[in-house]
């Protein structure tokens, strides 16, 4: 399963909500980015008409794909707190309804508004 498909695991997908959380409309669905850990990485994200979300995050460092995020077996501190990040990111992204439970892909709770930069860059909303 995918970090995109665990964060909205039990959510109903609300086209109209897409827009109001800053994505914007392109053909065959919707399209958000935005960059997080202080400007490291950009995240871009993208939902189907159909309802069916992916997601890239690149290194702005060297402009490719941060290949690390979805592959398990890269275990370190720093790709830890990259994946917490995009995923309190995914989740700050309310753009499905129902049941799922915020956390961190790392498994911390994710708390608070998203409003500072910083808990973001740190795996977290506050």
């Amino acid at each position: 399963m995918t970090i995109e498909e665990q964060a909205f695991l039990y959510r109903r997908f609300v086209p109209e909500q897409l827009t109001v959380y800053g994505f914007t409309k392109q053909d065959g669905g919707f399209y958000y980015q935005t960059d997080f850990m202080d400007g490291a990485f950009r995240a871009e994200i993208s939902v189907t008409d159909a309802g069916t979300v992916s997601g890239t995050v690149i290194d702005l460092m060297n402009g490719e794909e941060y290949a690390p995020l979805k592959n398990e077996q890269f275990d370190g501190a720093y790709v830890h707190a990259v994946r917490g990040a995009y995923e309190a990111l995914l989740m700050f992204r309310r753009i499905f309804r129902g049941r799922a439970t915020v956390r961190a892909y790392s498994g911390t709770r994710i708390q608070g508004n998203g409003s500072d930069s910083s808990c973001a860059s740190a795996g977290r909303i506050c």
